[in-house]
């Protein structure tokens, strides 16, 4: 899931481009505080906390998955691989989701995604933030009515040189062990029909 600073959690190494599948980027005191609330330290048998009811259609992301994100920007395509946990946190409000993958200059990234019910928007959102880059986006979810996927979608973005950003993803529940998020973006400079393929991640469920 790599996008030009928006939805999913490949925000910044491409920043042009750049997971987990919309964003929005905000700072404020109430988010610098939701921040520490929920990258705080969590009881070890988190796993074992029963889920928020309404967070039921996201239930199967729970899990440790072998995750491949392969994403094209404007300077090329590329692959990224590594490791995803996901969980329910905070008495099950929450589906925290943490990964760890190698960078391509060495080292490694950790990325977390917040998957939550806000009762303001009274919608499913995911929250991205991620060890390379400031800020953090906000996703709106909205379930298939077959619950066999999740459509994606973030407002508009407005980069540095004037044009806005709109991003989209579907999550597809293809099995059990098996996920699939794909992720498209519109610039205003193009056809509002036209809407280029950013990244395609597969995540395989570990036994």
């Amino acid at each position: 899931m790599v996008w030009e600073v928006s939805l999913n959690s490949r925000l910044t190494r491409k920043m042009e481009l750049a997971g987990r599948s919309g964003a929005a980027h905000v700072r404020s005191p109430w988010i610098a505080g939701c921040l520490m609330m929920l990258v705080g330290v969590f009881p070890v048998d988190a796993t074992s906390q029963p889920l928020d009811e309404r967070l039921k259609p996201l239930a199967a992301l729970v899990g440790v998955w072998d995750t491949e994100d392969r994403y094209e920007t404007s300077s090329g395509t590329g692959v990224e691989r590594g490791i995803r946990t996901c969980r329910p946190v905070l008495m099950g409000r929450h589906i925290e989701c943490v990964t760890h993958a190698p960078r391509r200059a060495g080292g490694e990234r950790e990325y977390r995604f917040y998957f939550s019910y806000d009762e303001q928007r009274r919608s499913l959102i995911l929250l991205q933030f991620w060890s390379d880059v400031a800020g953090f986006s906000v996703t709106t979810i909205t379930p298939a009515p077959d619950a066999a996927s999740l459509d994606l979608r973030a407002a508009p973005q407005l980069l540095p040189d004037g044009r806005e950003r709109r991003s989209r993803g579907t999550l597809t529940f293809e099995s059990p062990g098996r996920l699939v998020w794909t992720g498209q973006a519109n610039m205003s400079s193009d056809p509002p029909d036209l809407w280029r393929a950013v990244f395609r991640e597969v995540s395989t469920r570990r036994p």
